[in-house]
């Protein structure tokens, strides 16, 4: 077995190369790394997501919490109005 970086020979089931310090792995090893890595980036990208959502969901409401209180407002005089 060779370094996949420098081509040093290596000695059987070796998990660093003595001559350059890179890991070695196997096929199997490296489908298991990628999936952990991609595993690992969805839950990234899932909290991202969920916290721009919470940010613009939370502006979209400060937004429009002074448009309501005016329309209650608007309500609540012409209701007295009426009223009288």
């Amino acid at each position: 077995m060779y370094c996949k970086k420098c081509g040093a020979m290596l000695e059987e089931g070796s998990s660093f190369c003595k001559e350059c310090g890179t890991a070695q792995v196997d096929g199997e090893q490296e489908v298991k790394m990628s999936k952990r890595v991609l595993s690992a980036v969805g839950t990234v990208a899932s909290m991202v997501v969920s916290a721009v959502g919470t940010i613009v969901l939370q502006a979209a409401v400060e937004e429009s919490i002074p448009k309501i209180s005016k329309k209650i407002k608007q309500y609540k005089k012409s209701s007295k109005k009426r009223k009288k």
